[in-house]
């Protein structure tokens, strides 16, 4: 007991019958025994009999520890030992999300315990951990069964990887997805490459035009006039096929129209000059044939 005052109640009983008879207390000692230097207050002197604790000690049943047993945990405001939550085997706090080991079975992340652990991690069970625990995988992988880039079951597809041999390996730089390692094996083209003849390439081959789609690449194919265009009608040529002569409409014609004549510096048909009914040039003296007028 830790009270500085002691008061005491003496209850006094006689069995003699002659109460005119003196009495008194003679040599009366009282002996005060402390607390075990662990409790505040005790109802006895030894280690077990503790009701509260001193500071820096935490109250088990009557024993006042330093650490609380597995399962439990130190609270500063009540001074004892509380339980964690049942899927922790030690803890901070009460709640699931202060737990610092789990109990078997279940993966300590973040404080919590887990049934499974979630992708881009996997389940550690290595000597060194006090329990079991989730581990990050190399970045490579999605889903692994170990730390390194050699531990991979399902590669990252926020990057542009392949696995092969439970490694994640870089696709060829023109692939955004791929399932091999060459321009070949791309899923999806990376971006300003479209896919022609099942490989990325950033060449529009002869026949075909360039289309962007929601901000994708597309190969369109062209008139089948035309050698080169801007879309897909036979007015969107820039070129001809053999043996066909660009006109001024777009067109790709076998020989230019009247009033045209085939310009060998521009490779298209160009208008003549107004007066002309036939050309070869654009000057009026470039005429070879004109229009007819009746006279009346």
């Amino acid at each position: 007991m830790n009270d500085t005052d002691l008061t005491m109640n003496l209850n006094i009983s006689f069995i003699s019958s002659d109460l005119l008879a003196s009495w008194g207390i003679r040599d009366l000692q009282i002996i005060t025994l402390g607390c075990q230097f662990t409790c505040f207050t005790c109802t006895g002197p030894s280690e077990n009999e503790c009701s509260k604790c001193a500071q820096g000690y935490y109250l088990q049943g009557t024993f006042c520890l330093t650490d609380c047993p597995s399962g439990t945990y130190g609270d500063d405001d009540s001074g004892m030992c509380l339980d964690c939550d049942e899927s922790c085997s030690e803890c901070l706090g009460p709640d699931y999300d202060q737990c610092t080991i789990c109990i078997d079975s279940l993966f300590l992340l973040d404080f919590n315990c887990l049934d499974v652990c979630p992708s881009g991690y996997y389940s550690d069970n290595s000597a060194t951990n006090t329990s079991s625990i989730c581990s990050l995988c190399d970045d490579s992988c999605l889903e692994c069964n170990g730390p390194s880039n050699a531990n991979c079951t399902l590669c990252n597809d926020s990057i542009a990887v392949y696995l092969s041999n439970n490694q994640c390996l870089s696709c060829d730089p023109r692939c955004d997805s791929c399932k091999g390692p060459s321009a070949s094996d791309c899923l999806d083209c990376s971006a300003n490459y479209f896919n022609y003849k099942n490989s990325c390439t950033n060449i529009v081959p002869m026949g075909y035009f360039l289309d962007q789609i929601a901000g994708q690449s597309f190969l369109l194919a062209c008139d089948s006039s035309c050698k080169t265009c801007s879309n897909t009608t036979k007015y969107d040529c820039l070129s001809c096929a053999s043996n066909l002569l660009l006109s001024i409409t777009g067109e790709c014609m076998t020989g230019c129209s009247s009033g045209t004549f085939y310009n060998l510096t521009t490779k298209v048909c160009t208008v003549c000059d107004p007066s002309c009914k036939e050309c070869n040039g654009t000057l009026v003296t470039n005429c070879t044939g004109f229009f007819s007028f009746n006279i009346f």
